[in-house]
């Protein structure tokens, strides 16, 4: 994005799974080169998980990132029941 728009800010965005994945991008590489980080309901609770699930996430995650390893229920998904 700076090669094709030189001069203008970086911001990186993330809603849901994507502001968890923007955090995780600021935390494990830093904020150098950003003018700002916008998260719209992240997906940071991770309480549904079991505990084997917490502790092979990582490994699985590094091995098969496009693999699901949380399921989350349809009722999770949203509060209208017609959404749902």
């Amino acid at each position: 994005a700076q090669e094709k728009h030189p001069g203008l800010p970086v911001v990186v965005l993330g809603h849901s799974m994507g502001g968890l994945i923007a955090l995780d991008y600021v935390v494990s590489k830093g904020q150098d080169g950003l003018a700002a980080l916008a998260v719209s309901a992240a997906a940071v609770d991770t309480s549904t998980a079991g505990g084997v699930q917490r502790k092979l996430a990582p490994v699985i995650g590094r091995l098969a990132p496009n693999l699901g390893v949380l399921l989350l229920g349809a009722e999770n998904v949203s509060r209208d029941p017609v959404v749902v």
